[in-house]
């Protein structure tokens, strides 16, 4: 949402707009000044938008089907105990996994909100 403008009045001054604040800054020099601009939009650019909580909302709709899985083990003549024993350990990781993401996902709303409040 943000913008980063270089005055047009003072080639010292830049604006940071932040979407609910203005920040008016002047640099030393000229070349100050486009030093920051460009450090600045460069940081930008690594951010293309911020995300919120609600991206790092757990999913519900998440469906996962070991047909895939069990349709090549057949065809491999793997017998249906040995694939029901490959989809519980395949099942078992992907649990893991999923409970990893949502904490890492419940840091990442936590440091989303401390940036906020430096704000």
């Amino acid at each position: 949402v943000s913008s980063i403008r270089a005055s047009r009045s003072d080639d010292k001054r830049l604006s940071i707009f932040t979407g609910t604040k203005t920040l008016h800054l002047r640099c030393v020099s000229r070349e100050d000044r486009t030093a920051w601009v460009d450090a600045l939009l460069a940081a930008k650019d690594q951010y293309p938008r911020v995300l919120s909580s609600n991206d790092f909302a757990p999913s519900d709709d998440v469906i996962v089907s070991t047909e895939k899985l069990r349709s090549r083990l057949l065809q491999d003549g793997v017998t249906e105990a040995v694939i029901r024993d490959c989809e519980s350990l395949m099942l078992s990781e992907l649990s893991e996994l999923q409970n990893q993401l949502k904490v890492l996902q419940r840091k990442h709303v936590m440091l989303l909100d401390s940036l906020r409040q430096l704000e």
